[in-house]
């Protein structure tokens, strides 16, 4: 009997993860469902809910307690800790899931036989509310060059097969800026994402992260610039390249690619040079632009 094991991993998500976990069982699918949930050291009520829960429904779900190692390495260890599963699904603790999201996503991987693969979805997205705000419309490609400098899906949205499990055990997750974009990488490395502009997933923006329309160009490309500068602190892109490119199996020439964009040697009129010449983009003309501009900058060259 086909599986599917679907990852939760929350922390202080008591106001909304209740809702969440009603919706996974109450998923409309032809296979056996798991929800484990690792909880990454909560301070509020979380685990008193999904202890609850739990009892409810029965060896439907499992929780597991833990200590707090931030979200990347969560998503990562209960990857790792949860073989032997058909399909596995991301699950953000706030969402709301439409009951054929899963089915919709089993029965378009079922057609990938005997490879990897990696299916997302469009999605509404709704304020902490459920009002709606908008349908986003995931872009009708896959190509690496794309993947490799922008995560176009989110990971609620990505469910992915057992022969691409396989190549996800034992990642580095300081090397990663998120888990679910890795995933995605992977897919498109050595096996093909599937993308469906059906949306089954009311995708929650609370209040404090709902970013109203620019009016102005100008403040576009400053919103754009500073929120992509503030990160350069966090995981960089550059690192996260690095890593990929120690992937076995990966084709010498995207890896040959890689090492020349993230080169520490490479001055000014070289970086000029390659910006121009290198495969790698986003999808957004305005978005390149800013990617270009930072290039250029030295932004994504990796410290010697």
């Amino acid at each position: 009997m086909e599986s599917i094991c679907v990852l939760m991993s929350t922390y202080n998500g008591e106001k909304y993860v209740e809702e969440q976990v009603l919706s996974i069982m109450n998923q409309v699918i032809n296979i056996d469902l798991k929800l484990v949930i690792r909880d990454d050291g909560s301070k509020d009520d979380t685990l008193k809910i999904l202890n609850q829960l739990e009892v409810k429904f029965g060896d439907k779900i499992r929780v597991v307690k833990e200590v707090n190692i931030g979200v990347v390495g969560s998503f990562l260890e209960l990857v790792a800790s949860n073989p032997g599963y058909s399909y596995y699904a991301f699950c953000d603790q706030d969402d709301i899931w439409h009951p054929l999201k899963l089915q919709a996503a089993i029965i378009k991987l079922s057609k990938e036989k005997h490879k990897p693969a990696a299916y997302c979805s469009s999605y509404y997205c709704v304020d902490s509310r459920l009002k709606l705000i908008s349908k986003v419309q995931i872009t009708n490609f896959d190509d690496v060059n794309n993947l490799l400098c922008e995560n176009y899906a989110p990971g609620c949205t990505v469910v992915f097969n057992s022969y691409l499990y396989s190549h996800i055990k034992d990642v580095d997750c300081k090397s990663l800026i998120m888990h679910d974009w890795y995933v995605l990488i992977l897919a498109s490395l050595f096996g093909s994402v599937i993308l469906d502009d059906n949306a089954y997933l009311y995708y929650r923006q609370h209040d404090n992260n709902v970013v109203g329309a620019e009016t102005s160009a100008i403040k576009r490309f400053k919103r754009k610039f500073i929120t992509i500068w503030k990160n350069k602190e966090k995981k960089s892109l550059s690192h996260q390249l690095e890593y990929i490119t120690l992937i076995k199996g990966i084709e010498p020439n995207i890896s040959d690619e890689i090492k020349r964009f993230i080169s520490p040697n490479n001055g000014f009129f070289s970086r000029l040079v390659l910006v121009w010449k290198c495969p790698f983009y986003r999808v957004s003309k305005f978005d390149d632009f800013i990617f270009k501009v930072l290039y250029i900058s030295g932004f994504y060259k990796l410290k010697t």
